[in-house]
């Protein structure tokens, strides 16, 4: 595979840590991390809030912010209707996790070396487009994205082939069916399929699914107990996502990373395997500059990327880590970095503590609050349209959504709106905050935090965010008369869909 050595050994000089190595082993988290204002851990409490004054101001989708430095927790901000304590989907993220278990695997004897071929894991499988190109492709090759496989299924091609493998029988099949596009090795592509090759492979050599290898070998080490790990059986978990986790416990992943694999006395991944996964092994020049082992590489950082923001950096020269949560449109993708650097970069300023700023970090404290949704708005007066429209039943034309029939109630003085629908033969109800607050309600299954106000004398703006989850969309319902046009904004793929409906007559009252 086409590693660059001289810039590898480099990279590896460069993110040696700074810091007394006495130190920044000292504080290791137990069950809870060790907090600390963040001049105690050198850093400037006047920056990071400006960083949370930003979001305040515009924020695209941010769910949380954690900042971890010198082993000590400086900033855990979760932005409502993300709360404390709720595990997040990181979608890709999941691969890197899977890479260290992979590490740990081959290091326990229970996979062999990079170098064995991949189709050695499939005796008996009858493989399509076989050439020795396909015969020469390496476990090493899939962890690198250097497979050659012609696979389609990334953003960049709008996860085509990512729908193709989902809807096949056999998904390892499916992928080990697909044509060479290059020369194992020759060609960095990424692919959600090659991940998910590598997940099958772990569980046929160790004889469990990837969350249970985990729970023994990695997340029980670190403490990590409350998570989810999705797959197709309650046997089986995915490879190229499914995992989720608390904001906190990705940032004990980043923390072993940045120990070098190392836990508190014990070597939870072994650190040739750490070093190697994270030095750059294959140019990439997409979401970063280079790719490790299922771990993105730029500069002097290294991190775990998933879908909609979910991202946890490490630097290592500042033994900083920092998680990212979020629900981000496509085109705000890198505005976590972009904080990164303007604001938490920036506010490391020494390896020992700096004077306490009281004043800055009431500021801080302030502002988290905020964020986490800890301030009720006074109730807004309603206009005269709320008491009419209350109770009314509005149908719609027939629609791709299959939404039938609405209804919102508005109670005066009350803090909260109802709305009932029905789609296709399903009839679902949700709460509404108008004071500012998200009020949760379950609807097909899924939770989804909603609040609304009134913008003007006919509109109503709903926010709908589902907490943990890259879901967030906002409807716009404008009443004239007796029609409603009910506008979904998704803001993740930034698609508006437009419904129309009409008040339905009220019947006679019976004699």
């Amino acid at each position: 595979m086409p590693i660059r050595p001289l810039t590898a050994l480099l990279f590896f000089l460069l993110c040696t840590p700074k810091i007394s190595h006495s130190l920044a082993a000292s504080t290791w988290p137990a069950a809870e991390w060790p907090y600390s204002e963040p001049e105690a851990q050198g850093m400037n409490s006047t920056e990071l809030a400006s960083m949370l004054e930003r979001l305040v101001s515009d924020n695209p989708g941010i769910h949380s912010v954690t900042v971890v430095r010198l082993g000590a927790v400086v900033l855990d901000t979760r932005i409502t209707p993300f709360a404390h304590g709720d595990r997040h989907d990181v979608h890709s993220c999941t691969k890197s996790v899977l890479s260290a278990l992979v590490g740990i695997a081959i290091d326990r004897g229970d996979l062999p070396d990079l170098d064995t071929r991949v189709l050695d894991f499939f005796p008996g499988y009858e493989i399509a487009h076989l050439d020795e190109r396909k015969r020469t492709m390496t476990l090493g090759h899939l962890l690198t994205m250097t497979a050659g496989l012609k696979a389609e299924d990334s953003y960049l091609y709008d996860w085509s082939g990512l729908g193709k493998m989902r809807a096949s029988p056999d998904w390892a099949q499916y992928v080990l069916n697909l044509p060479m596009e290059a020369g194992p090795g020759t060609l960095f592509e990424y692919s959600n399929g090659v991940s998910q090759l590598i997940a099958t492979i772990l569980q046929k050599a160790t004889g469990q699914s990837a969350a249970a290898y985990a729970r023994e070998h990695l997340f029980g080490p670190i403490g990590i107990v409350d998570y989810g790990w999705q797959g197709s059986s309650p046997d089986d978990s995915w490879g190229y996502t499914g995992l989720s986790l608390r904001p906190l416990d990705m940032a004990r992943l980043g923390y072993l990373y940045l120990r070098g694999g190392e836990w508190d006395g014990v070597q939870v991944v072994p650190a040739e395997w750490v070093r190697n996964s994270t030095l750059p092994q294959v140019t990439a020049g997409t979401l970063a500059q280079d790719y490790g082992y299922q771990w993105w590489v730029d500069d002097d950082m290294f991190m775990m990327q998933g879908y909609g923001g979910q991202i946890v950096f490490v630097l290592p020269v500042q033994d900083l880590v920092v998680v990212f949560t979020g629900a981000l449109p496509e085109h705000s993708f890198f505005l976590p970095r972009s904080l990164l650097s303007h604001f938490i970069e920036t506010s490391v300023i020494a390896d020992r503590p700096l004077p306490a700023n009281p004043a800055a970090v009431a500021r801080l404290d302030s502002l988290i609050k905020l964020l986490g949704g800890e301030f009720r708005e006074p109730l807004r007066p309603a206009p005269e349209l709320a008491r009419v429209v209350s109770g009314r039943i509005f149908e719609f034309a027939e629609n791709k959504m299959g939404l039938r029939h609405l209804m919102m109630e508005f109670t005066t003085g009350s803090s909260e709106a109802e709305l009932e629908f029905v789609v296709g033969a399903a009839a679902a109800s949700i709460t509404i905050g108008l004071d500012g607050v998200f009020r949760i309600s379950e609807l097909f299954g899924q939770n989804w935090a909603c609040r609304g106000r009134w913008v003007n004398d006919e509109t109503f703006i709903l926010e709908q965010e589902a907490p943990g989850k890259v879901l967030r969309r906002s409807i716009t319902l404008n009443f004239q008369g007796d029609t409603l046009s009910f506008e979904v904004h998704d803001r993740i793929t930034d698609s508006v869909d437009v419904y129309h409906a009409k008040m339905a007559e009220i019947p006679p009252a019976a004699n």
